[in-house]
Parts: structure tokens; C-alpha cells; sequence
């Protein structure tokens, strides 16, 4: 888990051009961890909003494949002739 005093006080003590009370190595790994989780849920975030992104434009397209006068291409496009010219 990350130490957020500890983070804290060691941004503090850069910031004040202080000699840390923290050692730079133990900093680095705390932020190193801290950056791993965020990673970690925003894949999981990206991943369930994809999953919903991608069931809701299959509804779309089985609704609008069922559409009078939509032709659906081999390849999955469908379109629908609107003014024949």
C-alpha cells in the first residue's frame, strides 16, 4: 500500500529543497506501486466500458438490420437507400 504521509512529506521536503526524510529509493517505489494500481484500474474501468460500448452497439445494428429496406453487406455494414439517383 502507499504511504501517502510518507509520500507527502517527501514532496514536501523537494519542494522546500530539504534533504528528504525519506529516502528517494523507498519514494520512488511507493510511487512506482501507486502509478501500477492507477494503471491497473483504469485498464479495468476502459475494459468494462468497452464490454458495455460493444453489447450496445450490437442492439443497434440487430435492431437496425430488422429496419424495412436495410441491407446488410457480407462484411457486417449495413445501409439503407434513401433516394434512388
Amino acid at each position: 500500500d502507499v504511504d501517502i504521509k510518507r509520500v507527502m512529506q517527501g514532496l514536501q521536503d523537494a519542494y522546500a529543497k530539504e534533504t528528504p526524510a525519506v529516502p528517494v529509493a523507498d519514494m520512488r517505489a511507493q510511487l512506482a506501486g501507486l502509478q501500477q494500481r492507477l494503471r491497473a484500474q483504469a485498464l479495468a474501468n476502459y475494459k468494462k466500458v468497452a464490454a458495455n460500448n460493444l453489447q450496445q452497439s450490437e442492439a443497434f445494428m440487430a435492431a437496425n438490420k430488422a429496419k424495412p429496406g436495410v441491407i446488410t453487406l457480407p462484411d457486417g455494414i449495413e445501409y439503407r437507400v434513401l433516394e434512388s439517383g
